[in-house]
């Protein structure tokens, strides 16, 4: 699963929800969702990764009473970014409670040379562009970002431990803002995208 939607304005979707937490979040979680439950997912054998980013620890926590920025926290390209990738790892965190034999993993891909800038405003856009011939000596091609998850797909579920997040094929302790909220984010995505909390399979 991955989604990597920033915006230097915030969009309101057609749902009535912000466009990156819709996108970076709620369709990772419907998708998974709609495909365990028709069992197109096998929930004994299947693997769910899910890409997240390091930017994650920006939030102090999850916000669950503004989750989409429309009540009283503001809003911000790199704050709301950061809290859809903390709700990333939440949702792999709690999948993995829901679901003990579905391997599961939050994946941070590294600083990737991407499409992602697109939406910056400008003064964050031009600059990103007219340095990209050094950010290029930084940054992983999206091969090399395809590392981590490549090597999670493949490798033997039996050598491996679910529900954590990983870097550069290592498992890393997360901050402490991904240790609450993980539950309650499950329940309250399934009001968002209307469906019922569901334990299990």
């Amino acid at each position: 699963l991955n989604a990597g939607v920033m915006m230097g304005s915030q969009s309101i979707t057609t749902d009535g929800y912000d466009l990156v937490m819709q996108a970076n979040h709620l369709g990772h979680y419907l998708l998974t969702r709609l495909l365990l439950e028709s069992k197109n997912l096998n929930a004994e054998t299947g693997r769910v990764l899910t890409l997240t980013s390091s930017t994650y620890s920006y939030a102090d926590s999850i916000d669950l009473d503004d989750l989409f920025c429309t009540k009283t926290r503001s809003y911000t390209l790199f704050g709301q970014y950061a809290m859809s990738k903390l709700a990333n790892i939440l949702f792999t965190k709690e999948l993995d409670k829901r679901y003990p034999k579905l391997f599961t993993a939050a994946v941070h891909p590294g600083l990737v040379r991407t499409d992602v800038v697109r939406n910056m405003p400008w003064y964050l856009y031009y600059p990103n562009i007219a340095f990209s011939f050094i950010m290029c000596t930084l940054q992983k091609t999206p091969a090399q970002g395809a590392w981590c998850t490549a090597f999670l797909a493949a490798t033997p579920s039996s050598g491996l431990v679910s529900g954590n997040y990983w870097v550069n094929r290592a498992v890393q302790e997360l901050w402490p803002c991904a240790d609450h909220g993980a539950e309650q984010l499950w329940v309250d995505s399934a009001q968002y995208v209307g469906l019922a909390p569901a334990l299990s399979k």
